[in-house]
Protein backbone atom coordinates (compact mmCIF):
# COMPACT_ATOMS: atom_id res chain seq x y z
CA UNK A 1 0.00 0.00 0.00
CA UNK A 2 1.47 3.84 -0.86
CA UNK A 3 0.73 6.50 0.53
CA UNK A 4 -1.95 7.42 -2.18
CA UNK A 5 -4.26 4.60 -1.29
CA UNK A 6 -6.66 3.82 1.24
CA UNK A 7 -8.75 0.41 1.84
CA UNK A 8 -12.11 1.64 3.78
CA UNK A 9 -13.44 -1.84 5.28
CA UNK A 10 -15.26 -3.78 8.28
CA UNK A 11 -18.39 -1.47 7.74
CA UNK A 12 -21.25 -2.04 10.57
CA UNK A 13 -24.60 -0.18 9.34
CA UNK A 14 -27.47 -0.11 11.94
CA UNK A 15 -30.38 1.63 12.40
CA UNK A 16 -28.92 5.38 13.49
CA UNK A 17 -25.09 4.46 12.90
CA UNK A 18 -23.02 3.56 10.43
CA UNK A 19 -19.18 2.58 12.06
CA UNK A 20 -16.20 1.71 9.27
CA UNK A 21 -12.22 1.46 9.20
CA UNK A 22 -10.13 3.49 6.39
CA UNK A 23 -6.17 1.94 6.29
CA UNK A 24 -3.88 4.07 4.67
CA UNK A 25 -0.15 5.37 5.33
CA UNK A 26 0.58 9.17 6.26
CA UNK A 27 3.70 10.19 6.66
CA UNK A 28 5.45 7.33 6.03
CA UNK A 29 3.33 5.76 8.66
CA UNK A 30 0.10 2.74 8.17
CA UNK A 31 -3.07 4.22 9.94
CA UNK A 32 -5.66 2.52 11.31
CA UNK A 33 -8.47 4.48 12.00
CA UNK A 34 -12.10 4.21 13.12
CA UNK A 35 -14.57 6.56 11.65
CA UNK A 36 -18.46 6.98 11.86
CA UNK A 37 -21.34 8.26 10.44
CA UNK A 38 -23.82 8.76 13.27
CA UNK A 39 -27.31 10.05 13.09
CA UNK A 40 -29.70 11.71 15.58
CA UNK A 41 -32.84 9.33 13.88
CA UNK A 42 -33.60 5.90 13.66
CA UNK A 43 -32.34 5.83 9.85
CA UNK A 44 -30.33 3.73 7.56
CA UNK A 45 -28.83 4.71 4.54
CA UNK A 46 -28.50 2.82 1.72
CA UNK A 47 -24.61 1.58 0.30
CA UNK A 48 -24.91 4.01 -2.55
CA UNK A 49 -25.65 6.92 0.21
CA UNK A 50 -22.85 5.84 2.15
CA UNK A 51 -20.16 5.39 -0.60
CA UNK A 52 -21.25 9.00 -2.00
CA UNK A 53 -20.78 9.99 1.59
CA UNK A 54 -17.33 8.31 1.72
CA UNK A 55 -16.77 9.87 -1.73
CA UNK A 56 -16.77 13.38 -0.58
CA UNK A 57 -15.06 12.68 2.57
CA UNK A 58 -12.05 11.70 0.76
CA UNK A 59 -11.96 14.51 -2.35
CA UNK A 60 -8.71 13.95 -4.28
CA UNK A 61 -6.88 12.43 -0.96
CA UNK A 62 -6.01 9.33 -3.05
CA UNK A 63 -5.43 7.90 -6.56
CA UNK A 64 -6.63 4.06 -5.50
CA UNK A 65 -9.31 3.48 -3.13
CA UNK A 66 -10.97 0.19 -2.29
CA UNK A 67 -14.54 0.49 -0.29
CA UNK A 68 -15.81 -2.41 0.58
CA UNK A 69 -19.72 -2.33 0.36
CA UNK A 70 -21.87 -3.39 -2.50
CA UNK A 71 -22.30 -0.41 -4.87
CA UNK A 72 -24.29 0.80 -8.17
CA UNK A 73 -22.01 0.80 -10.68
CA UNK A 74 -23.52 4.86 -11.75
CA UNK A 75 -22.77 5.87 -8.88
CA UNK A 76 -19.25 3.77 -8.73
CA UNK A 77 -18.43 5.86 -12.26
CA UNK A 78 -19.29 9.19 -11.10
CA UNK A 79 -16.81 8.61 -7.41
CA UNK A 80 -14.08 7.82 -9.74
CA UNK A 81 -14.53 11.11 -11.73
CA UNK A 82 -15.29 12.93 -8.93
CA UNK A 83 -12.16 11.64 -6.93
CA UNK A 84 -10.18 11.61 -10.14
CA UNK A 85 -8.89 8.00 -9.19
CA UNK A 86 -9.29 4.13 -9.18
CA UNK A 87 -12.04 3.17 -7.16
CA UNK A 88 -12.95 -0.33 -6.66
CA UNK A 89 -15.71 -2.31 -4.31
CA UNK A 90 -16.60 -5.38 -3.26
CA UNK A 91 -19.21 -5.80 -5.60
CA UNK A 92 -20.40 -3.35 -8.77
CA UNK A 93 -24.29 -3.51 -8.81
CA UNK A 94 -26.49 -3.06 -11.38
CA UNK A 95 -28.39 0.19 -11.61
CA UNK A 96 -31.81 0.15 -10.26
CA UNK A 97 -34.74 2.79 -10.94
CA UNK A 98 -33.91 5.93 -9.30
CA UNK A 99 -35.44 6.68 -6.02
CA UNK A 100 -38.82 9.34 -7.03
CA UNK A 101 -37.75 12.04 -4.42
CA UNK A 102 -39.59 15.42 -4.31
CA UNK A 103 -38.61 17.52 -0.75
CA UNK A 104 -35.43 19.75 0.14
CA UNK A 105 -33.13 20.48 2.60
CA UNK A 106 -31.02 22.95 3.37
CA UNK A 107 -27.12 22.31 4.91
CA UNK A 108 -27.75 24.01 8.14
CA UNK A 109 -25.21 25.47 10.66
CA UNK A 110 -26.78 27.64 12.23
CA UNK A 111 -24.92 30.59 11.30
CA UNK A 112 -26.18 34.31 9.58
CA UNK A 113 -26.37 33.10 6.39
CA UNK A 114 -27.89 29.89 6.94
CA UNK A 115 -30.17 31.41 9.19
CA UNK A 116 -31.29 33.61 6.67
CA UNK A 117 -31.40 30.69 4.06
CA UNK A 118 -33.94 29.10 6.48
CA UNK A 119 -35.97 31.81 6.65
CA UNK A 120 -36.01 32.12 2.70
CA UNK A 121 -37.10 28.70 2.46
CA UNK A 122 -39.14 27.69 5.48
CA UNK A 123 -40.45 24.69 4.17
CA UNK A 124 -37.14 22.79 4.31
CA UNK A 125 -35.74 20.39 6.01
CA UNK A 126 -32.82 21.09 8.26
CA UNK A 127 -29.97 19.05 7.74
CA UNK A 128 -26.69 19.65 10.33
CA UNK A 129 -23.59 18.17 10.61
CA UNK A 130 -21.69 17.81 13.97
CA UNK A 131 -17.67 17.33 13.58
CA UNK A 132 -17.47 15.95 16.94
CA UNK A 133 -14.23 17.13 19.12
CA UNK A 134 -14.07 20.32 16.50
CA UNK A 135 -17.03 22.78 16.69
CA UNK A 136 -19.27 21.72 19.72
CA UNK A 137 -20.47 25.43 19.75
CA UNK A 138 -21.93 25.00 16.45
CA UNK A 139 -23.90 21.62 17.31
CA UNK A 140 -25.02 23.12 20.79
CA UNK A 141 -27.16 26.14 18.87
CA UNK A 142 -28.32 23.98 15.75
CA UNK A 143 -29.61 21.54 18.20
CA UNK A 144 -32.34 24.09 19.24
CA UNK A 145 -33.53 24.21 15.41
CA UNK A 146 -35.58 20.91 14.35
CA UNK A 147 -32.65 19.73 12.28
CA UNK A 148 -31.85 16.32 11.31
CA UNK A 149 -28.16 15.54 12.66
CA UNK A 150 -25.05 13.76 11.36
CA UNK A 151 -22.65 13.33 13.72
CA UNK A 152 -18.66 12.33 12.46
CA UNK A 153 -14.99 12.33 13.47
CA UNK A 154 -13.69 12.48 9.77
CA UNK A 155 -12.47 16.04 9.85
CA UNK A 156 -10.10 14.55 13.07
CA UNK A 157 -7.74 12.50 11.11
CA UNK A 158 -7.13 15.10 8.28
CA UNK A 159 -10.30 14.26 5.93
CA UNK A 160 -13.61 16.46 4.82
CA UNK A 161 -11.09 19.22 3.31
CA UNK A 162 -13.54 19.44 0.66
CA UNK A 163 -16.09 22.72 1.02
CA UNK A 164 -18.68 20.34 -0.03
CA UNK A 165 -18.81 17.59 3.09
CA UNK A 166 -20.77 20.41 4.77
CA UNK A 167 -23.61 18.47 2.49
CA UNK A 168 -23.32 15.00 3.25
CA UNK A 169 -25.75 15.01 5.32
CA UNK A 170 -28.48 15.87 2.39
CA UNK A 171 -27.28 12.72 1.16
CA UNK A 172 -27.10 9.93 4.18
CA UNK A 173 -30.58 11.47 4.95
CA UNK A 174 -31.91 11.57 1.19
CA UNK A 175 -34.32 8.69 1.24
CA UNK A 176 -35.69 9.20 5.07
CA UNK A 177 -36.32 12.73 4.13
CA UNK A 178 -37.23 12.69 0.64
CA UNK A 179 -34.42 14.92 -0.26
CA UNK A 180 -34.39 15.46 -4.21
CA UNK A 181 -33.16 19.41 -4.07
CA UNK A 182 -30.06 20.40 -1.39
CA UNK A 183 -29.79 24.19 -0.32
CA UNK A 184 -27.15 25.92 0.81
CA UNK A 185 -26.22 29.21 2.16
CA UNK A 186 -23.10 30.32 -0.29
CA UNK A 187 -23.06 34.53 -0.40
CA UNK A 188 -21.70 36.12 -2.89
CA UNK A 189 -18.27 37.21 -0.99
CA UNK A 190 -17.37 33.45 -1.14
CA UNK A 191 -15.16 33.66 -3.80
CA UNK A 192 -13.92 36.67 -5.85
CA UNK A 193 -15.22 34.74 -9.06
CA UNK A 194 -18.88 35.69 -8.03
CA UNK A 195 -18.52 39.25 -8.89
CA UNK A 196 -17.80 38.26 -12.37
CA UNK A 197 -19.94 40.60 -14.43
CA UNK A 198 -22.95 38.84 -15.63
CA UNK A 199 -22.37 36.28 -12.74
CA UNK A 200 -20.94 32.75 -13.17
CA UNK A 201 -22.80 29.77 -13.56
CA UNK A 202 -23.64 28.01 -10.31
CA UNK A 203 -22.65 24.80 -8.90
CA UNK A 204 -24.58 21.75 -9.41
CA UNK A 205 -23.48 18.99 -7.15
CA UNK A 206 -22.00 18.87 -3.49
CA UNK A 207 -19.66 15.70 -3.57
CA UNK A 208 -21.16 13.41 -5.35
CA UNK A 209 -24.53 14.22 -4.48
CA UNK A 210 -25.65 13.82 -8.43
CA UNK A 211 -24.83 10.36 -8.14
CA UNK A 212 -27.40 9.99 -5.94
CA UNK A 213 -29.89 12.13 -7.79
CA UNK A 214 -29.77 15.40 -5.56
CA UNK A 215 -29.80 18.96 -7.01
CA UNK A 216 -27.34 21.47 -5.21
CA UNK A 217 -28.73 25.20 -5.04
CA UNK A 218 -26.81 27.73 -3.62
CA UNK A 219 -29.77 29.74 -2.34
CA UNK A 220 -28.12 32.70 -1.18
CA UNK A 221 -25.24 33.80 -3.56
CA UNK A 222 -26.91 37.17 -4.69
CA UNK A 223 -26.83 38.41 -1.29
CA UNK A 224 -23.57 39.55 0.83
CA UNK A 225 -22.99 38.77 4.38
CA UNK A 226 -24.37 42.16 4.87
CA UNK A 227 -27.94 40.90 3.25
CA UNK A 228 -27.97 37.57 4.71
CA UNK A 229 -27.13 39.15 8.43
CA UNK A 230 -30.54 41.77 7.76
CA UNK A 231 -32.73 39.01 7.16
CA UNK A 232 -31.55 37.13 9.93
CA UNK A 233 -31.82 40.19 12.51
CA UNK A 234 -35.37 40.42 10.96
CA UNK A 235 -37.06 37.14 11.40
CA UNK A 236 -34.73 35.93 14.14
CA UNK A 237 -33.27 38.62 16.24
CA UNK A 238 -34.18 36.48 19.90
CA UNK A 239 -31.24 34.28 18.09
CA UNK A 240 -28.32 36.65 16.61
CA UNK A 241 -26.71 36.55 20.02
CA UNK A 242 -26.65 32.36 20.54
CA UNK A 243 -25.78 32.16 16.72
CA UNK A 244 -22.68 34.61 17.00
CA UNK A 245 -20.90 32.85 19.35
CA UNK A 246 -21.40 29.89 18.20
CA UNK A 247 -19.64 31.00 14.97
CA UNK A 248 -16.07 31.55 15.67
CA UNK A 249 -13.50 31.78 18.76
CA UNK A 250 -13.73 35.23 20.98
CA UNK A 251 -10.79 37.71 19.81
CA UNK A 252 -11.04 36.23 16.55
CA UNK A 253 -11.78 38.60 13.02
CA UNK A 254 -14.70 36.61 11.91
CA UNK A 255 -16.93 36.79 15.54
CA UNK A 256 -15.64 40.77 15.29
CA UNK A 257 -16.75 41.03 11.56
CA UNK A 258 -20.46 39.49 12.35
CA UNK A 259 -20.55 41.84 15.70
CA UNK A 260 -19.76 44.90 12.97
CA UNK A 261 -22.46 43.31 10.90
CA UNK A 262 -25.01 43.05 13.70
CA UNK A 263 -24.53 46.39 14.44
CA UNK A 264 -25.03 47.85 11.26
CA UNK A 265 -28.15 45.34 10.36
CA UNK A 266 -30.37 46.49 13.62
CA UNK A 267 -29.60 50.59 12.60
CA UNK A 268 -30.77 49.85 9.24
CA UNK A 269 -34.06 47.63 10.49
CA UNK A 270 -34.53 50.40 13.43
CA UNK A 271 -34.62 47.41 15.88
CA UNK A 272 -32.12 46.61 18.89
CA UNK A 273 -30.70 43.14 18.90
CA UNK A 274 -29.18 42.19 22.32
CA UNK A 275 -25.64 40.64 22.25
CA UNK A 276 -25.31 38.53 25.77
CA UNK A 277 -21.55 39.07 26.30
CA UNK A 278 -18.60 41.62 25.07
CA UNK A 279 -16.75 40.78 21.62
CA UNK A 280 -13.04 41.96 21.84
CA UNK A 281 -11.12 43.00 18.90
CA UNK A 282 -9.35 40.23 17.23
CA UNK A 283 -5.84 39.74 18.53
CA UNK A 284 -3.97 38.84 15.38
CA UNK A 285 -5.15 41.87 13.02
CA UNK A 286 -5.84 40.55 9.53
CA UNK A 287 -4.08 42.08 6.71
CA UNK A 288 -5.47 43.41 3.08
CA UNK A 289 -5.15 40.78 0.75
CA UNK A 290 -5.29 37.86 2.49
CA UNK A 291 -8.80 37.25 2.69
CA UNK A 292 -11.09 37.63 -0.05
CA UNK A 293 -14.65 38.39 1.73
CA UNK A 294 -12.96 40.13 4.61
CA UNK A 295 -11.60 42.69 2.08
CA UNK A 296 -14.77 42.82 0.11
CA UNK A 297 -16.69 44.00 3.13
CA UNK A 298 -14.06 46.00 4.41
CA UNK A 299 -15.43 48.34 2.27
CA UNK A 300 -18.62 48.86 3.18
CA UNK A 301 -17.22 48.76 6.98
CA UNK A 302 -15.22 51.47 5.78
CA UNK A 303 -18.77 53.66 4.73
CA UNK A 304 -20.29 52.27 7.79
CA UNK A 305 -17.92 52.87 10.94
CA UNK A 306 -15.42 54.66 9.70
CA UNK A 307 -11.65 54.22 9.62
CA UNK A 308 -11.38 53.83 13.04
CA UNK A 309 -13.45 50.63 13.36
CA UNK A 310 -11.95 49.18 10.74
CA UNK A 311 -7.98 49.25 11.53
CA UNK A 312 -9.51 47.19 15.13
CA UNK A 313 -9.00 44.13 12.94
CA UNK A 314 -7.70 45.14 9.09
CA UNK A 315 -4.48 46.70 8.28
CA UNK A 316 -2.96 48.08 5.40
CA UNK A 317 -6.02 49.03 3.28
CA UNK A 318 -5.01 50.17 -0.15
CA UNK A 319 -5.45 54.05 -0.60
CA UNK A 320 -7.47 53.82 -3.27
CA UNK A 321 -10.17 51.27 -1.72
CA UNK A 322 -10.54 53.65 1.14
CA UNK A 323 -11.46 56.43 -1.77
CA UNK A 324 -14.63 54.44 -2.95
CA UNK A 325 -16.04 55.18 0.32
CA UNK A 326 -16.02 58.63 -0.53
CA UNK A 327 -17.72 58.78 -3.92
CA UNK A 328 -20.26 55.65 -3.92
CA UNK A 329 -23.18 54.93 -1.49
CA UNK A 330 -22.56 50.93 -1.51
CA UNK A 331 -26.49 50.49 -1.01
CA UNK A 332 -25.52 47.47 -2.96
CA UNK A 333 -24.50 45.36 -0.42
CA UNK A 334 -28.10 45.17 1.69
CA UNK A 335 -29.18 44.27 -1.68
CA UNK A 336 -30.32 41.05 -4.46
CA UNK A 337 -28.27 40.57 -6.70
CA UNK A 338 -30.00 39.21 -9.66
CA UNK A 339 -27.58 37.81 -11.55
CA UNK A 340 -28.41 35.15 -9.66
CA UNK A 341 -32.13 34.83 -9.68
CA UNK A 342 -32.34 32.33 -12.06
CA UNK A 343 -30.46 29.53 -10.30
CA UNK A 344 -34.25 30.09 -7.60
CA UNK A 345 -36.34 27.16 -8.90
CA UNK A 346 -39.71 28.69 -10.04
CA UNK A 347 -41.92 26.89 -7.80
CA UNK A 348 -39.93 28.66 -4.57
CA UNK A 349 -39.42 32.14 -6.16
CA UNK A 350 -41.77 33.94 -5.46
CA UNK A 351 -41.48 33.27 -1.86
CA UNK A 352 -38.10 33.55 -1.51
CA UNK A 353 -38.16 37.10 -3.17
CA UNK A 354 -41.39 38.31 -0.73
CA UNK A 355 -38.94 37.27 2.27
CA UNK A 356 -36.55 39.27 1.18
CA UNK A 357 -38.76 41.98 0.51
CA UNK A 358 -40.35 41.53 4.21
CA UNK A 359 -36.83 42.05 5.39
CA UNK A 360 -36.10 45.01 3.31
CA UNK A 361 -34.10 43.41 0.78
CA UNK A 362 -34.72 44.81 -2.81
CA UNK A 363 -32.79 43.90 -6.11
CA UNK A 364 -29.85 46.09 -7.41
CA UNK A 365 -31.21 49.25 -9.13
CA UNK A 366 -29.30 51.30 -12.19
CA UNK A 367 -26.52 52.66 -9.26
CA UNK A 368 -26.24 49.65 -7.29
CA UNK A 369 -25.20 47.98 -10.64
CA UNK A 370 -22.61 50.14 -11.92
CA UNK A 371 -21.30 50.77 -8.01
CA UNK A 372 -21.03 47.00 -8.02
CA UNK A 373 -19.00 47.12 -11.38
CA UNK A 374 -16.66 49.76 -9.72
CA UNK A 375 -15.85 47.89 -6.70
CA UNK A 376 -15.36 44.35 -8.62
CA UNK A 377 -13.23 46.08 -11.19
CA UNK A 378 -11.05 47.68 -8.41
CA UNK A 379 -11.21 44.74 -6.24
CA UNK A 380 -9.51 42.92 -9.79
CA UNK A 381 -6.23 44.72 -8.93
CA UNK A 382 -5.67 41.99 -6.47
CA UNK A 383 -8.00 39.31 -7.15
CA UNK A 384 -7.61 38.37 -11.04
CA UNK A 385 -10.26 35.25 -10.53
CA UNK A 386 -13.28 38.17 -10.30
CA UNK A 387 -12.35 39.23 -14.63
CA UNK A 388 -10.96 35.43 -15.17
CA UNK A 389 -13.29 34.00 -18.03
Amino acid sequence: MSENEAKFVEFKIEEGKIDFVCNDIKNGQERTIELYFHFDKPITPCNDAIAAAVSTMIRLLYKKVYIDLDISSRVLEIMKKFNRAEITCKTVMEDKPATVRNGYSLNFSGGFDSLAAMYLVPDAKLVSVDFVGRYGREREFFSLFDTNIVSTNARNYGFVGYYGFCGVGSILYADALGIKIQYSGNILEEGPQWLREGGIKPRTTIGVSTSYDIRHINLTTGLTEVGTTIIACHYAPEHISKSLFSLANQRSEKIYRKKMLVQIASEILNKKIEIDGEILPPRILSEWNNYFATDFLSIYFLKKLGRDAIRQYLINIPDEIAALTDKLSLSFYEKFNTNYLEQIPIDIRGTFLARMSQAGIMPYNEIDWKEFRIVADCLAKYYPKINVA
